[in-house]
């Protein structure tokens, strides 16, 4: 509970004091009878040091009124009955909804949200000299929302600095092969602060140290104003360790050509062979090569994948072969290996020879629209919170270049939405912007984030001017069982996943980073993008966990100990490296959402079947060919996202779901007539194909 305590002292004759008195009573009487509701007043800290945040957003939620904080973390906001929750979101804090306290005067204690950076292995580190771009600063007024905070040269450039400072031998022994996780916060002034107090002292010393001579960094923003950002950097020398490192399929900034797609399909072109004895015998069609483009461009591991034979696939993989180096993938801003997947089509047409590249996929980053609408994520933090509408963001473009000189947030709407929005347009190439044909040199972008659908229409009349082009929307729909948790009528109740961790012992200063550090008393827990590849076989001793998430790691497989979980009614473990489930996952018999897209699921694993309180199923994203006929036990289901598998009909048994209310099949290879059938059979489900 917030007190405030105010004193005054004024002179004044009696009878001014008693004319002064009745105006201040009758003030206050009048304003209290008018007033709808009550104001209530809050002040917004930082749970570990229990210092003010300034500048957060305070929001009623499912209205659009709000405030900021002040310079002391105060905030004062009018509230009707049927009020009930505020979400309050700041830049380096997790975004937090609480319910409207009975109470007039109130506190918050907010999580900081540490970023995870991409780890620093100092063992690849090479010192070398980059040339650094400089931080433009703009001399108009420019208003900024938010933005993140930005190191001079990126990512690359900070690596480069700190392995500077801490590739040393001295230094060595406290590092070794483990991995040391350090948190650092950059200041309003942009400088380096070291926070994690167990971090040995010699590496926080030379941290300390190095970094004063650093540039600064462009510190993060907040309603126009600088705010503290925190970050984590998982730092480790595997000096005596042979390096694996991951291929990624997936990446934030995909590997091309040097020279652009165009360059590289002339290359093609000009130096592939029609093979005479697939011209003698009429063979034409799409071979499709895969390749993995390395760190320093180079392509390695070349095969066929899917081919047609007559020589057309060596000559594929011969052409292919000879192509000059690559720009290498990013992530995160460092470069990694890519796998890539390239259809060369052998095609008898014209002349009766030749050989050409296929462009139906292949150059997409020059098609503005395509490559927005297949680059960009829905944040699973707006997802969860139910976090929906239309974001508008400014370009600044070189018309005759394509050059994307700037872009901001005009309107953001929150959650990890605007900065994915920016994440996105900071990799559209020059020639998708000279595709667009643009008539000014400022564009408005309008982009509409829904669960399951979008029903607004966008309205950027607020931005339009002679100067202003406004392009073509885009939206972003959510298809998955972990944003439908609302519709299911799961509302957070009880525990909240935005919080990353829910225990019932809260004394802990900072979330765990694993399993090994977290309560056995947890209720809740979510350990997203933590590099995670083993669940430990303690799992089962957390016998009240309820919720789990565990996107976005590196999991291969669940331990038979999972099995234990007896409480568990939501999982979500999407985005890892699954290939089946234990025999035990069956006995999770209060499970009611789960998620399993985007692994490498082959079979629909058997134990789903004997989880009938099942509600709903999210398999997208996986290699599944067939349902098994005991789907039909799982007489609860209501929801199943199915996905861009391999699945081509489905067993008669399914038709025995009647409870079933919504079905993904999208990108699966199922036949048109078999289509209509099931839209006949199915005439009360909503079918996605």
């Amino acid at each position: 509970m917030v007190y405030f305590r105010f004193s005054m002292t004024i002179h004044l004759s009696p009878s001014l004091k008693n004319n002064y008195l009745r105006l201040f009573v009758l003030f206050f009487t009048f304003a209290f009878f008018c007033s709808d509701g009550r104001q209530i007043t809050g002040r917004v800290l930082d749970n570990e040091t229990q210092k003010p945040v300034r500048n957060a957003n305070v929001i009623i939620l499912g209205t659009t009124q709000g405030t900021i904080t002040n310079f002391l973390g105060f905030f004062s906001i009018n509230v009707e009955e049927d009020h009930k929750e505020l979400v309050i979101s700041s830049i380096g804090y997790l975004t937090s909804k609480i319910e409207i306290p009975t109470n007039d005067q109130f506190k918050v204690l907010v999580e900081r949200d540490y970023i995870p950076l991409v780890e620093l292995d100092l063992h690849r580190y090479e010192k070398t000299k980059l040339e650094r771009p400089e931080m433009i600063a703009t001399t108009e007024t420019e208003v900024v929302i938010e933005r993140n905070a930005e190191y001079p040269g990126g990512l690359l450039h900070l690596f480069n600095d700190l392995g500077d400072i801490l590739k040393t031998e001295r230094l060595s022994s406290h590092i070794n092969d483990s991995v040391l996780h350090v948190k650092f916060a950059v200041t309003t002034e942009g400088g380096f602060n070291v926070q994690y107090q167990s971090t040995p002292p010699e590496i926080v010393s030379a941290l300390s140290a190095g970094v004063s001579d650093l540039p600064k960094w462009r510190p993060a923003m907040q309603n126009n104003l600088a705010v503290e950002q925190y970050f984590i950097l998982p730092v480790k020398w595997s000096k005596n360790m042979e390096l694996q490192e991951e291929i990624f399929s997936v990446v934030d900034g995909s590997a091309s050509p040097k020279d652009g797609y165009q360059a590289f399909y002339r290359f093609i072109g000009e130096n592939i062979n029609y093979p005479p004895n697939a011209r003698r015998l009429g063979v034409e069609g799409k071979v499709f090569v895969e390749f993995i483009v390395n760190r320093d461009g180079s392509l390695t591991d070349l095969k066929v994948i899917k081919g047609i034979g007559g020589g057309c696939d060596g000559e594929a993989l011969r052409v292919i072969s000879l192509s000059p180096n690559w720009n290498p993938g990013t992530q995160k801003g460092l470069p990694v290996r890519q796998k890539m997947v390239i259809p060369i089509t052998f095609s008898l047409g014209g002349r009766g020879i030749g050989a050409q590249p296929d462009k139906t996929n292949g150059d997409i980053q020059y098609r503005f629209y395509d490559w927005i609408s297949g680059t960009i994520r829905y944040p699973a933090t707006a997802r969860r919170m139910g976090i929906e509408g239309w974001i508008y963001a400014e370009l600044k473009i070189n018309k005759n270049t394509g050059e994307i000189l700037s872009s901001k947030l005009l309107k953001d709407i929150g959650a990890g939405c605007g900065e994915e929005v920016l994440r996105v347009l900071s990799t559209v190439s020059p020639e998708a912007i000279i595709k667009l044909n643009p008539s000014k040199e400022i564009l408005v972008f309008p982009i509409g984030f829904g669960l399951d659908k979008i029903t607004k229409k966008p309205d950027a009349t607020a931005f339009m001017n002679e100067g202003v082009e406004v392009l073509n929307p885009v939206e972003v729909v959510a298809v998955g069982i972990e944003r439908e948790r609302k519709v299911l009528g799961y509302s957070n109740a009880g525990f909240n996943p935005m919080t990353s961790i829910s225990l019932l012992d809260r004394n802990k200063p900072l979330p765990p980073q694993s399993f090994s550090e977290a309560s056995k008393k947890a209720i809740s827990l979510a350990f997203k993008g933590k590099s995670i590849e083993i669940i430990p076989t303690e799992i089962g001793a957390f016998k009240n966990l309820k919720f789990l998430d565990l996107e976005n790691n590196l999991i291969t497989r669940i331990p038979e100990e999972f099995g234990q979980l007896e409480k568990l009614s939501e999982f979500y473990i999407p985005i890892n490296k699954l290939k089946e489930l234990p025999a035990s996952f069956g006995n999770l018999q209060n499970l009611k959402i789960l998620g399993l897209a985007q692994n490498e699921i082959t079979k629909f694993p058997h134990a789903l079947t004997k989880l009938v309180k099942l509600i709903a199923l999210d398999l997208a994203n996986n290699k599944i060919k067939n349902l098994p006929s005991e789907i039909n036990q799982l007489k609860h289901l209501q929801e199943l996202y199915l996905q861009n598998n391999e699945i081509t009909s489905l067993p008669p048994e399914f038709f025995e779901l009647t409870g079933l209310k919504k079905l993904h099949l999208e990108g699966n290879p199922i036949k048109e007539e078999d289509k209509t059938i099931l839209k006949q059979r199915l005439s009360n489900v909503e079918i996605h194909f």
